[in-house]
């Protein structure tokens, strides 16, 4: 190879490497094996693990998305997912606002088992809701972890949760979990 083909391959491999870091650099580094999942109902963008299914509805003021290991049927539940439930219109239901409401809806998630965690985030513009269960379903032991928050602005409430069987919890937690309950958007429109 002469001279001038090196140099033209030295640039090539040069702005090729500026757009593997500028591209880097766009936003947080996503897991190998996850990929990012708009919901077409406006609930927000997630992470989904490779080959796991993804189930969208609508119920009256609640959407929901499923992001789940196994396929859910008419006939069948999944034993290992993340699941968004975005509920509309919350002033309309009771006589509090988003935010205080989600306080009272991760209180009484939190009675629904053996409370493993709760805690509460303060946030600018919302606090977060963290709790951690274990319950019998079935004569199955599952762990769900919840984040529940308020926000007054969209006048909604979503509950994020992740949930596995408790002997799978600390490898799909530590696999999938974590990252989908950490690295999530959720669809909040601006005020104009």
């Amino acid at each position: 190879m002469n001279l001038h083909m090196r140099l033209l391959v030295l640039i090539a491999l040069f702005f090729l490497m500026l757009v593997d870091v500028s591209a880097q650099s766009a936003g947080p580094k996503i897991p190998l094996g996850l990929s990012w999942h708009d919901s077409k109902y406006g609930v927000g963008s997630f992470l989904r693990p490779d080959n796991w299914y993804v189930k969208e509805e609508v119920q009256k003021d609640t959407k929901a998305l499923f992001i789940t290991r196994e396929e859910i049927t008419d006939e069948s539940h999944f034993l290992v997912g993340f699941s968004v439930n975005k509920i509309q219109k919350i002033r309309d239901k009771v006589s509090q606002t988003p935010n205080e409401y989600a306080r009272t809806f991760a209180l009484n998630l939190s009675k629904t088992g053996e409370l493993l965690l709760n805690r509460t985030i303060s946030g600018n513009a919302a606090d977060m809701q963290i709790v951690r269960i274990k319950k019998n379903i079935d004569n199955l032991s599952i762990v769900v972890h919840y984040i529940v928050l308020g926000i007054d602005s969209d006048d909604a409430v979503y509950v994020l949760f992740f949930e596995a069987p408790e002997t799978e919890w600390d490898q799909q937690f530590s696999k999938n979990g974590r990252h989908m309950l950490n690295l999530f958007s959720l669809d909040i429109p601006t005020k104009k």
